[in-house]
């Protein structure tokens, strides 16, 4: 994990509560890098932890692996790291899906990345302004992440035994 320069990783249930203290830590590994201005860590700061957000929730609430927390409530099973380069600051998630949704989530991830920052803005806009579920293109979530997302995201849909898939998206912020 060093060698990779891992700084921070979680595999199991993503109940809320674990989503919280995972956010305390990475707030606190993040306000420990060099940058060259407090406004530039903030900022930075600001955008890792909204994605990380976004893409833990969507493990909890999407993920077709389930198990029960200590409340009896189930939540989705996946894996989140947080990695660097020298370049970037990666977020990274993964949970398994239905094989039968694989090709929807990777149309509707390509559609995401070809869009232009100006563009994810509009759609960002126009996707908020609609009823709740009366959505028919891409995901608010997905919208939002890539709109905070330096470069463009990264996804992949890995087959896995009997009917599930293994989704893996991944979000880059420069240093």
């Amino acid at each position: 994990m060093t060698e990779k320069k891992i700084l921070m990783s979680f595999k199991g249930a993503f109940a809320q509560p674990i989503i919280v203290e995972i956010g305390q830590t990475l707030r606190s590994k993040i306000a420990a890098q060099p940058v060259e201005s407090i406004t530039e860590r903030t900022l930075l700061m600001k955008k890792i932890f909204a994605v990380f957000v976004e893409l833990a929730q969507n493990v909890m609430f999407y993920s077709a692996e389930q198990e029960l927390d200590e409340y009896g409530k189930e939540c989705g099973v996946g894996i989140l790291v947080i990695s660097e380069n020298a370049e970037t600051y990666c977020v990274s998630s993964g949970n398994q899906i239905a094989s039968a949704d694989g090709e929807r989530l990777s149309t509707l991830c390509e559609s995401v990345r070809a869009l232009s920052k100006e563009e994810l803005k509009e759609r960002y806009t126009e996707q908020r302004r609609l009823p709740r579920g009366s959505s028919s293109g891409a995901g608010l979530g997905f919208l939002d992440v890539a709109r905070r997302a330096d470069l463009p995201l990264e996804y992949a849909v890995t087959p896995l035994s009997g009917d599930r898939a293994l989704f893996m998206l991944s979000a880059y912020f420069a240093k």
